[in-house]
């Protein structure tokens, strides 16, 4: 995957750091600026951080430059200066030059996002028209990945970025045609309601005749979506009379984590037997989560994050304790994006208010360590992280790394709305309408639902409630309501919307 390390020197005269990795090793070259050498008798130094956690500091003189250097890690953010001398043989100078990013694989040095977009290979082809990957895949024998998703979503960017639109993953995509469905469009609902979607991202596997193969609801990760996406074509669905009390558990956990509750509670009930077993009382758990089951997951020895989730409603003092318990254990081993999800869920576990707050601190400074540098890799973690940032008190911190994501894409809802929330919990109304009103100005669908009721609700709280009244009389006017019996959210969100206008009218 081409990734990039982006140099941020912002003289002409500077030099250039070019950088590329290979299995976890990461090769430093410095190159001079046009009529200048590196002077070996020169000073020499660079202070830096790997992956976003290890210190590293070098110093010496140029001639460390003769060859490259050699990091441990693929990130790396910091400066160097360097020792230069004009080539007629003029006057030498230092030049100081800042570097942040990825390595790419082979040697690079990149300035701006458009460059590094340039470089990424194009994606595996995808169709926005059902029907259309429909047709393509009965003409070339292939099943349909439909993929449900909204430009909101943050596990839905990840998919995307790690999977849908990775070149590197082109092999495993080239059984499906693939459809993307943005679900807060009016053309999504019949979509929507015709495959029952209830959450993003659900990705659903069909034949060409519409007929579902299987499903995935939420994003697992890219080794465990690759793993179903080359099983799933070939799952011989379990006959519930000749399934084995065993297959019938497992069938329930894979249903139960999906979120069919009637269909894992029918297959609970063919599982007799099994009652000890991973599968069961995962499945179970799922279902009724509770503190015997907990309780007995804890001494498993199963890892957390397998069953953590729904545990976090369990209320029974003595089980949570235990919880808290092994996920601060498993935190001390854990990689950074497993540990910011063992925090966050110790955080949510904890009643001191101080001790939570410390809590989501350490969740975003594993999260903010887990990522890369590149924004389009990164995008789906921008607003969890955000949101982390501030449950921990770092309201500021957060404002900043949703203005840094605007910059980055200035033309989607996503990151303004975001901005906005944020700047409400900060209780800056009046910067909250700024970004609540961008949020509308490039909304559509129901996300343009949403983004009014920030709105009106931040012009409330600045005390212009006939503006707010407005903005929401405007949106409830211009919105598509869908045909009775349709299941999708959009009578949801004009609801909140409409129960917003008689509160803010009422008060």
């Amino acid at each position: 995957m081409l990734l990039s390390l982006l140099a941020s020197a912002a003289l002409a005269q500077s030099p250039d750091v070019l950088a590329s990795s290979r299995k976890g090793r990461m090769a430093i070259d410095i190159q001079p600026p046009a009529g200048e050498h590196l002077n070996e008798d020169g000073p020499f130094s660079l202070t830096a951080t790997l992956d976003q956690s290890t210190p590293v500091e070098i110093h010496g003189s140029g001639a460390l430059l003769a060859t490259s250097l050699l990091l441990s890690g693929t990130h790396i953010e910091g400066t160097a200066r360097v020792p230069l001398c004009e080539n007629d043989g003029g006057t030498c100078r230092v030049a100081e030059v800042g570097f942040r990013g990825i390595a790419p694989r082979k040697p690079a040095t990149l300035n701006d996002d458009a460059v590094l977009a340039a470089l990424r290979p194009a994606p595996a082809p995808h169709t926005s028209d059902l029907q259309a990957a429909f047709s393509q895949a009965e003409d070339e024998g292939k099943l349909v990945l439909i993929d449900f998703g909204a430009v909101w979503c943050p596990p839905c960017n990840m998919m995307a970025a790690q999977v849908l639109e990775d070149p590197d993953n082109a092999s495993d995509l080239e059984p499906f045609v693939l459809v993307t469905v943005d679900a807060d469009t009016v053309e999504s609902w019949p979509a929507k309601d015709r495959y029952g979607i209830g959450g993003y991202p659900t990705v659903v596997m069909a034949r060409p005749d519409g007929e579902e193969v299987d499903r995935m609801v939420g994003y697992p990760g890219e080794e465990a979506m690759l793993s179903w996406m080359d099983q799933a074509p070939g799952r011989t669905p379990l006959d519930p009379e000749a399934a084995t009390p065993a297959q019938a558990a497992a069938e329930a956990r894979r249903l139960a984590e999906q979120g069919s509750e009637d269909d894992a509670r029918a297959w609970l009930a063919r599982a007799e037997g099994t009652e000890d077993s991973l599968d069961h009382r995962i499945a179970r758990f799922n279902l009724d989560p509770g503190p015997e089951d907990l309780g007995w997951l804890i001494a498993s020895g199963a890892p957390a994050l397998d069953w953590v989730w729904p545990a976090l409603s369990v209320e029974d003092p003595d089980a949570r304790a235990a919880l808290r318990s092994l996920l601060a254990r498993e935190i001390a081993s854990a990689g950074a994006a497993d540990a910011s999800d063992l925090a966050y869920a110790a955080a949510v576990l904890t009643e001191d208010e101080a001790g939570k707050a410390t809590l989501y601190a350490a969740s975003a400074a594993a999260l903010r360590a887990s990522l890369t540098g590149d924004p389009v890799l990164d995008r789906g973690q921008w607003t969890g992280l955000a949101s982390i940032m501030a449950r921990a008190g770092d309201h500021d911190g957060a404002i900043v790394l949703l203005e840094g994501a605007v910059g980055h894409y200035p033309e989607e809802f996503t990151f303004h709305y975001s901005l906005a929330l944020r700047k409400s919990g900060a209780d800056d109304h009046a910067g909250a309408a700024v970004s609540a009103r961008a949020a509308l100005e490039h909304g559509y669908g129901d996300n343009r639902l949403r983004a009014a009721k920030v709105l009106a609700e931040a012009l409330h709280a600045s005390g212009d409630t006939e503006a707010a009244l407005a903005v929401i009389d405007e949106t409830l006017e211009a919105a598509v309501v869908p045909e009775e019996g349709l299941e999708v959210r959009t009578p949801r969100y004009i609801e909140r919307l409409e129960e917003a206008r008689a509160e803010i009218a009422g008060s």
